[in-house]
C-alpha cells in the first residue's frame, strides 16, 4: 500500500462554477478497498485474540475519545 491508496479523491477541480449543477456526489467503495479492509480486520482481531488481555484490548479500542476536565490538548505530550 502506498500514499496513492489513501489519498482522498477530488471532486471538483479548480473551476467551481457549476458546483451546484452537480448535485451531491457519494463515494462508492471498490471491491479491492472492501477485500483490503477485510483482510486487515482479520489480521488484527486474530492478534488481539491471541494476546492474553485480548478482552481488555478490545474494549479499549471500542471507547470513544473524550478529554475530562483540564485536560487541555494543545499541552498533552504523545
Amino acid at each position: 500500500m502506498t500514499d496513492e491508496y489513501f489519498k482522498r479523491t477530488k471532486y471538483f477541480g479548480k473551476e467551481k462554477k457549476d458546483i451546484f449543477e452537480q448535485g451531491k456526489q457519494e463515494y462508492t467503495l471498490t471491491d479491492a478497498r472492501k477485500a483490503d479492509q477485510k483482510t486487515i480486520d482479520t489480521a488484527v482481531l486474530g492478534s488481539i485474540k491471541k494476546n492474553s488481555d485480548g478482552k481488555l484490548l478490545a474494549g479499549y479500542l471500542r471507547t470513544n475519545f473524550g478529554l475530562s476536565k483540564r485536560q487541555y490538548p494543545h499541552n498533552m505530550v504523545f
